[in-house]
């Protein structure tokens, strides 16, 4: 028997025994679960993530959710982590608490005009949080809700006992939902030019409840070259700075050196690009490293002139540990932290730049806790190209 028709067949029963099914909750009767479950128009299905395994834990700090992926094929472009994610559907459960769904199909909602207002706010959502100190996961749940169109969510229209029961009963701010739909109706057309410059995704569960998944960045380039602070342990001599082009990864065409990073403490690091000099540069701790004939290693596809955007990545993968990030990026202000205790792994991004001037970040990056062998916690920053 097909999954989704199993579902909602047994969903009322679950209920009925008790079983502790949270977040997005059921309708109120079995037509409303068929239609919650009906497909879902302008999903564009990206290839190598058909079937992906989805691990989804509560969030309620940023996001409703935060969920693991795995099982995406290199070409999806979309890599193996942990992201941050919103329910596309008010009235249909899915447990929160480390459940691990299968099947999951990842679909791209880009340069669709049905999911104009959704790609906008979710590529702003960092935005709403850092000018509205009091901003919740929940506002912003709401909102996505208010402006999807494929189930139709009006809190003045809904009965109370229809709504979830984290609506019925949580603390929002009817102004700050009125301030994020405000701004989305105004100025959805707009395009980005600074940060975030995060991306929808669709994710699809046969078993669950669908969800918005938030993934930084435009997904879409070449990378160029950057810089890696990785091995945060406690050891000394195990820190280091990779340097170079293309992927930082082991075997690449790069410079590194050990570093010394303060262990539950703050270090200066910083990064540049000297046109001057056709070098790149990175300290920290007062090891410094340089990589030298930069254009002449580029990618085909990608020289200094094409290079338009950067993302900061910034993860903390053993528990009890963070890792924070914070200064200046080309003249822009960033702040930006992950722990190993659910957000591990985050994002600031930079796009429609120009770095034939040069580039330059300084930061101040502070870690606590104990890091284990291994990119248990790390720093990149990648510059790079469109695509062709």
């Amino acid at each position: 028997m097909d999954k989704k028709k199993l579902l909602r067949l047994v969903l009322p029963f679950l209920f009925i025994l008790g079983v502790t099914i949270t977040a997005c909750e059921q309708p109120s009767g079995v037509d409303e679960l068929e239609e919650s479950l009906s497909d879902v128009p302008h999903l564009n299905l990206i290839e190598g993530a058909e079937s992906v395994v989805a691990s989804v834990n509560k969030n309620r700090r940023t996001s409703n959710f935060t969920i693991q992926l795995e099982g995406m094929e290199e070409q999806s472009g979309i890599e193996a982590g942990e992201y941050a994610a919103f329910c596309a559907l008010w009235d249909v459960p899915i447990n929160s608490s480390g459940e691990t769904y299968g099947n999951v199909s990842l679909h791209s909602i880009e340069n669709e005009p049905y999911w104009q207002d959704v790609n906008y706010l979710v590529n702003q959502v960092d935005r709403y949080f850092d000018e509205h100190d009091d901003l919740s996961w929940l506002e912003v749940q709401i909102a996505l809700w208010s402006i999807m169109d494929h189930k139709k969510f009006d809190m003045s229209t809904i009965p109370d006992e229809d709504l979830p029961s984290y609506v019925r009963e949580g603390g929002y701010s009817r102004e700050l939902i009125d301030s994020i739909l405000e701004d989305v109706d105004q100025n959805n057309e707009m395009p980005d030019t600074g940060m975030p410059g995060n991306r929808a995704f669709y994710a699809q569960f046969d078993e669950a409840q669908d969800q918005i998944i938030i993934i930084p960045g435009s997904g879409e380039k070449e990378k160029g070259f950057g810089v890696r602070f990785r091995n945060f342990t406690s050891s000394a001599g195990q820190q280091e700075i990779y340097l170079g082009v293309g992927d930082l990864g082991a075997g690449a065409n790069r410079e590194q050196k050990h570093a010394t990073f303060s262990q539950n403490g703050s270090t200066s690091i910083d990064f540049a690009y000297n046109p001057g000099d056709d070098e790149i540069s990175a300290s920290a701790g007062g090891d410094y490293v340089i990589y030298s004939d930069l254009s002449a290693n580029m990618p085909a596809n990608c020289s200094i002139n094409d290079v338009d955007r950067a993302e900061l990545w910034v993860a903390a993968r053993d528990a009890g540990t963070t890792v924070s990030l914070s200064g200046t990026v080309m003249g822009e202000t960033f702040s930006v932290s992950a722990d190993g205790d659910g957000v591990n792994q985050r994002f600031v991004t930079l796009q429609n730049i120009d770095i034939s001037g040069g580039f330059t970040l300084s930061a101040d990056l502070a870690l606590s806790g104990t890091f284990t062998d291994g990119e248990r916690g790390k720093v990149d920053l990648i510059l790079g190209c469109p695509t062709l």
